[in-house]
């Protein structure tokens, strides 16, 4: 199981740093200019602002990203779901989406 945590944990680092970059790359464009001190220093608050939202926020996955992690394919996924061998996935009309903590509790204590 191990490799699956090391997976879950490198698709959480990935779904980070492509919520960040973006927020990193204005503030450094940002702090070009006359006012290059003060724009940074508004810049650092505004993604220290953006990284706290980001924390309290639940982290959810796809039902590709737990396929990849798991190495399940989706329909076997599902099943096991059905039968009560895996989490079950929170859904909202068409989007199907797992929480981390719950994909990382199924790893601490699989189902025999």
């Amino acid at each position: 199981m191990s490799t699956q945590v090391e997976t879950l944990d490198e698709t959480i680092t990935a779904r980070v740093a492509e919520r960040l970059l973006p927020v990193l790359i204005d503030a450094i464009k940002s702090g070009v200019g006359a006012d290059r001190l003060d724009s940074l220093e508004k810049s650092i608050a505004s993604l220290e602002k953006r990284i706290a939202s980001f924390a309290i926020q639940p982290m959810l996955l796809t039902p590709e990203e737990v396929s990849k992690i798991t190495t399940y394919s989706i329909s076997t996924l599902y099943r096991r779901v059905e039968a009560g061998e895996f989490p079950p996935p929170f859904e909202k009309g068409a989007i199907t989406r797992w929480r981390v903590e719950d994909v990382k509790e199924y790893f601490s204590s699989p189902p025999k």
